[in-house]
């Protein structure tokens, strides 16, 4: 039996009309392609003006079949395994958590090791999520600027509407933390409050690229 999941490619600018042309050789049609930029917690990157790295984010729909995803082939092409080459992972659609003005809407909880967590905020304030998420254990982020035609195609994956002048910001957290992470992110954003935004998370099924500072 099949199952539809969406696939989440986060590379540096310029690669990912690379990435799809690469995709469609693997029997993938369509793709979604968004600018962003990657903040990583690194005083000597700071001090230099290179922590804030421009991206591209790719969506990929994938209906599964006894193969499994075609994830992993995108990853070893692209070297993911080496640092800075790239975060590559895919979520059930099935599994959306969606969250309404009022609050968090709580879905049941991820046997996973990793979760996605997804907040959608007002221009400017993507960055008070990404401190108050680090505050709480997260160690990066990626924030997206929701403008252009581009953003309001992958609105119809997600079905939610995204207005201009919106920044989406996803986080690739332990799921063990994710929920002190997310109450964090309420308590210093007031993000559940009517205008303010949208907090809700993702179960992940793979990751590749991710990388942990243990020190």
């Amino acid at each position: 039996m099949s199952k539809l999941v969406l696939n989440y490619l986060i590379v540096n600018q310029g690669m990912g009309s690379k990435l799809l042309s690469y995709a469609k050789t693997l029997g993938l049609q369509g793709g979604t392609i968004f600018m962003a930029h990657g903040t990583i917690n690194n005083s000597l990157l700071k001090l230099l003006n290179l922590n804030e790295n421009r991206k591209d984010v790719v969506l990929i729909a994938e209906n599964l079949n006894q193969d499994g995803s075609q994830l992993k082939k995108i990853a070893d092409h692209f070297q993911f395994h080496r640092p800075n080459h790239g975060i590559g992972f895919n979520i059930a659609i099935t599994q959306l958590y969606k969250a309404k003005e009022e609050g968090l809407i709580k879905g049941e909880s991820s046997m996973n090791k990793y979760e996605l967590i997804y907040a959608i905020v007002n221009k400017g304030k993507g960055e008070e999520v990404v401190e108050a998420a680090q505050k709480a254990g997260s160690s990066g982020a990626t924030i997206i600027n929701a403008r252009g035609s581009s953003v309001h195609e992958t609105a119809k994956i997600f079905s939610i509407e995204i207005e201009p002048e919106k920044e989406i910001v996803l986080m690739i957290v332990k799921s063990d933390i994710k929920e002190n992470i997310c109450q964090t992110i309420i308590k210093d954003t007031n993000i559940t409050e009517p205008g303010k935004g949208v907090l809700f998370t993702q179960s992940i099924n793979e990751v590749y690229g991710l990388y942990e500072d243990n020190h």
